[in-house]
């Protein structure tokens, strides 16, 4: 599995902040995530631990870039003990990370954006996203692969295989048991993307209110129109909360009460 940090600074590298930990499977495209308090060594690998048991296949390898967050004997060790083959990719050679280069933008940034996260809540917030969001893009979104190139007059045309889900690839591999491509289908049975991606827009709404950067808007669902809204604002390792309502209609907030008058 290739794998990568995502920093969630903001417009500025100070202090702590979250990161995301993204791995890519090559072979099936299985992606999964997981949100660190920093960039640590010992959050790096607590966080290989927890993607390494939500894994169906078990982990042969990992290869990364140099990072020393990733190059590091806590690491290094860690993938000893357990069997795990570590390899790095060329410094400054950043197609040989490709697939995980690619997922950094459709896993992660173009979900979470580019705003600063720094606070416990905010890290709690982001691991309850992602639990939804790892079944929509392995059981319900097809990626394409390249097997091939060919020249046609004068011209590179590149040869893609038929569009699968990462779960369509798991279940024919020959290198995942059977065992457990049958807990794949179980659980692949009780998901519906109709209901599954407002499940997570439903518990969270990421972006900026009104000049006050890297907002994370936790929605908890009050009645049937009426929604609070927990406003977390990451400054540094401090995070202050607010609670406003919004009013929720089709997955849309249409407003938001402020100062006892309704805007937007």
């Amino acid at each position: 599995m290739e794998l990568d940090l995502v920093v969630h600074c903001g417009e500025s590298a100070k202090g702590e902040y979250l990161h995301t930990l993204n791995t890519v499977d090559i072979a099936t495209s299985w992606c999964e995530l997981a949100v660190l308090p920093n960039r640590s060594r010992q959050a790096v690998k607590s966080g290989l631990e927890k993607i390494k048991k939500r894994l169906v296949f078990p982990l042969l390898g990992i290869d990364s870039d140099n990072d020393s967050a990733f190059l590091n004997g806590l690491l290094v060790g860690y993938c000893e003990e357990n069997g795990i083959s570590f390899t790095r990719c060329r410094p400054y050679k950043k197609n040989d990370q490709a697939h995980i280069e690619q997922k950094n933008w459709t896993a992660v940034r173009k979900l979470i954006g580019y705003d600063r996260y720094a606070c416990e809540e905010a890290l709690r917030l982001l691991e309850e996203v992602y639990k939804d969001w790892r079944l929509l893009v392995n059981y319900f979104q097809p990626v394409r692969k390249l097997t091939g190139k060919e020249r046609v007059e004068g011209k590179m045309r590149k040869l893609y295989d038929q569009a699968k889900t990462p779960y369509q690839r798991v279940l024919v591999s020959p290198a995942v048991e059977e065992k457990a491509k049958e807990r794949l289908r179980e659980i692949y049975l009780t998901l519906n993307p109709k209901f599954l991606r407002p499940q997570w827009r439903k518990l969270c709404w990421v972006g900026k209110l009104a000049g006050n950067r890297g907002a994370v808007f936790c929605l908890h669902r009050d009645g049937i129109n009426q929604v609070k809204c927990s406003l977390l604002f990451g400054i540094g390792s401090r995070c202050h909360r607010e609670t406003r309502l919004v009013w929720f209609s089709s997955l849309t907030v249409t407003g938001i009460l402020h100062n006892g008058t309704k805007s937007g």
